[in-house]
């Protein structure tokens, strides 16, 4: 078992034995699956075994979501029970639907918690002209989504406080139609 699962899993147990008494019999835990479907689920698939081993009585579904705006509005339809988002989304969710914190997921790097969170802005290792980010200017620039908190949100803030509207100024901005980071990678590439 992968150390974030088990990470995950001690996260998931004790949120919900800190929680008020569970009542129903299933519940759906939905994840953003930012690397995909299969990746969710062999990433999550085994804490939702485990928690319904561990609370027989219930049953929990994992229900990975690729896109954020579909996290969004299944949310608004009280399709799911728990969610595992990102920051961004998770404030969004509980602005516009009062979802409530119930824990955090601390991510490790080299076995260190992380307390910063960042996008990346990157050229094809050709392209020799596009050294900052006032040199967008003018060009066509690819995101994950409008709502994808690493893929889009961090970098957007970074570019307007540089004092650059990539609304206003880049030539195009598109975002992935399957609203994950390989496509953006790949799309730079070819």
């Amino acid at each position: 078992m992968k150390k974030t699962t088990r990470t995950g899993i001690l996260i998931l147990i004790t949120g919900l034995l800190y929680s008020s008494t569970l009542f129903a019999t299933e519940y759906k835990v939905a994840v953003r699956a930012h690397h995909g479907i299969k990746a969710a689920f062999e990433l999550w698939q085994s804490t939702t075994e485990l928690l319904t081993r561990e609370f027989p009585e219930h049953t929990f579904t994992l229900v990975p979501i690729l896109s954020l705006n579909e996290l969004t509005q299944r949310t608004a339809k009280n399709e799911f029970d728990f969610i595992l988002t990102n920051p961004s989304s998770f404030v969004e969710i509980q602005h516009r639907y009062g979802a409530k914190p119930l824990v955090t997921l601390n991510n490790k790097r080299a076995n260190t918690a992380q307390d910063g969170f960042g996008s990346v802005i990157f050229v094809h290792a050709n392209n020799t002209d596009i050294l900052s980010i006032k040199k967008l200017k003018n060009k066509t620039l690819m995101a994950v989504s409008e709502p994808a908190f690493g893929g889009w949100r961090v970098a957007w803030l970074e570019m307007m406080e540089q004092g650059f509207d990539p609304y206003k100024e880049l030539k195009s901005l598109l975002f992935a139609k399957s609203k994950t980071q390989p496509e953006v990678v790949f799309a730079v590439r070819d």
